[in-house]
């Protein structure tokens, strides 16, 4: 708040920034490039792939992707078509779940049907770890290339890919500023090959086994593209 006049008191109260980010406040704001709620439209976030029982809404605090269980569904996402490169794409998803069986979410490269993802998900002990991952579909598996070790990292966790024409590069962070990167490749020779890096995505999941309650919701809480 700023100017706040309590009256008959002569009194008013003046608000600080916040902490920065050009005024944007609270725990992430100072890394807020694009302060904006990301909705459906400004992320060009509108195409289904493995939509199955999953669906989508604008909220207050982001896009929230909602899938119910039913069998194995794998990956359900929503992409759009890559920036010219070279770009970055950085997001803070939530997932809301039971504990189990690897309910998971993702952002991801995709040439269309094969896709190459950073993750975070539960693993069947409960605990949060991330994983880089190569499918042939969102239901097929085809291979993990990095998987961390299982530690209680934070959720909602900040994901990050990278494309700069040449190499790609997935990166994780808690705080949305210091990011690490477990992994990276040339983009020759990578299992979408150097031309199929044609869209970008995020999506939730769950594994076949998963108990059934409550629905899986994963929160797209943050997007930018630089």
């Amino acid at each position: 708040m700023s100017g706040l006049s309590l009256s008959g008191t002569g009194l008013t109260i003046t608000g600080g920034s916040g902490g920065g980010g050009g005024g944007t406040s609270g725990m992430f704001g100072p890394v807020l490039t694009n302060a904006a709620v990301p909705t459906s439209a400004s992320t060009g976030l509108t195409t289904w792939q493995n939509q199955v029982s999953s669906t989508v809404a604008d909220t207050p605090v982001g896009i929230a992707m909602t899938l119910a269980p039913s069998g194995s569904p794998g990956f359900s996402y929503r992409t759009r078509p890559a920036p010219a490169t070279p770009y970055t794409a950085t997001a803070l998803i939530s997932c809301i779940a039971n504990t189990d069986n690897y309910v998971s979410s993702a952002l991801m490269f995709s040439d269309g049907t094969k896709n190459t993802q950073v993750f975070w998900s539960y693993t069947n002990t409960a605990n949060l770890t991330y994983i880089v991952q190569n499918n042939n579909s969102p239901t097929s598996f085809a291979g993990n290339l990095f998987v961390a070790a299982s530690a209680p990292y934070p959720n909602p966790l900040w994901l990050q890919i990278q494309d700069d024409g040449t190499n790609v590069y997935f990166r994780v962070s808690a705080d949305g500023y210091n990011f690490i990167t477990p992994y990276s490749m040339a983009k020759a020779g990578s299992f979408l090959g150097a031309s199929g890096y044609t869209n970008i995505g995020w999506g939730i999941s769950y594994q076949a086994g998963y108990s059934g309650t409550p629905n899986i919701i994963g929160t797209l809480m943050y997007w930018n593209i630089s």
